[in-house]
């Protein structure tokens, strides 16, 4: 009785996925982003950077010239959008 009833390009599509996960697994730094603390970073990425927007929004600038108060924001602003497209790629991840 066969267990398995593949064709000779559905062994070869399953042996090159299961390659491309080890791959991730040696060389890569997937363990350690799907793991436990790799989701915990995940979640107070986005709440540090929110919170460092949160304090130069109250900060005073009386002595900071504006080309440097406009690129502080693009960061900020810049680096949230990226936490929040991370937390969209991981979900969407074949690894959840």
């Amino acid at each position: 009785m066969k267990n398995f009833d593949l064709g000779w390009k559905e062994m070869c599509d399953v042996v090159e996925i299961e390659a491309s996960l080890m791959f991730d697994m040696l060389y890569t730094k997937a363990p350690v982003v799907y793991s436990i603390q790799g989701y915990l970073l995940r979640i107070i990425s986005p709440l540090a950077t929110f919170s460092a927007a949160i304090l130069f929004f109250v900060y005073p600038k009386d002595s900071v010239e504006r080309p440097d108060i406009i690129i502080t924001y693009m960061v900020l602003a810049l680096s949230l959008l990226l936490d929040l497209l991370w937390q969209v790629m991981a979900l969407a991840s074949t690894w959840m």
